[in-house]
């Protein structure tokens, strides 16, 4: 059986979704609900950065350094073993791939 006493209370977690008005998610959550908001509208640069490390090497990561412009990982002997882009590069590709001879379509 569940006992709040003991720590024992059902744990759900639910993101709701970015368009949820605040008022709503207020009412739904309950007091100091407001943190978790702000956190999710006004996310940390440094995390953010560090959480696309997640999976960009086999090797274990011992200690990373941010800059504007990358992220990167070090091993235990401060190797550099990975580096990845904060912002990603986003490709508009043609319509009409003339090289492939492929046509591309953007429907959702």
């Amino acid at each position: 059986p569940l006992y709040p006493q003991f720590g024992t209370q059902p744990n759900v977690y639910y993101i709701p979704p970015r368009w949820s008005p605040r008022s709503f998610l207020l009412q739904m959550f309950g007091p100091g609900s407001e943190n978790a908001i702000n956190s999710r509208t006004d996310p940390d640069e440094t995390l953010f950065a560090v959480l696309k490390l997640f999976g960009s090497t086999q090797k274990i990561i011992e200690r990373y350094s941010v800059d504007k412009e990358s992220v990167k990982g070090f091993d235990k002997n401060d190797v550099q073993i990975t580096e990845v882009p904060i912002e990603e590069p986003f490709y508009i590709r043609p319509f009409h791939d003339k090289a492939e001879n492929a046509y591309r379509f953007n429907e959702p």
